[in-house]
């Protein structure tokens, strides 16, 4: 009888460890969930400083379940194919589905700064309404506030 006990024991507890195992890898939540959107808040300008967007203009993401990240790159709107596994990111780099040209100054600038750090993105940071994003270098590239 005590044999018997014993074994139940053990199998108990192998039963619990294996539970909490796959648990744990299986709740991990996606970094970026499907149809999320995003507004840019900072970007990382062609002399590699971060620096706020210029006011009302207006860049967005959308991470769409498809596969396709799209928006609007301050004058112009985007489109670009993205895969995420776990904290990693690799974007295609975006195709513009329009091509004008903004007269308000620094937009456009901005606008190739932008298209130019998605396409360098290597590494998602996400927590609470923010996601970040870096380059290889783990360095942020882009800082967005949920949409």
């Amino acid at each position: 009888m005590c044999y018997e006990d014993f074994n139940r024991a053990i199998l108990a507890v192998s039963v619990a460890i294996l539970a909490i195992f796959l648990f744990t890898i299986s709740v991990k939540p996606p970094v970026v969930t499907q149809d999320s959107f995003w507004v840019l808040e900072s970007y990382r300008d062609s002399t590699g400083i971060l620096i706020p967007v210029i006011d009302n203009a207006g860049i967005t993401a959308r991470f769409g379940g498809d596969g396709i990240l799209s928006g609007t790159s301050g004058c112009n709107r985007y489109s670009a194919a993205y895969l995420v596994q776990g904290k990693q990111i690799a974007i295609v780099p975006p195709r513009l589905q329009t091509q004008l040209l903004c007269p308000t100054p620094g937009i456009m600038q901005q606008e190739s700064a932008f298209l130019a750090d998605l396409s360098s993105a290597s590494y998602l940071q996400t927590g609470g309404t923010g996601m970040k994003v870096l380059n290889n270098e783990s360095r942020v590239i882009l800082s967005f506030r949920k949409g």
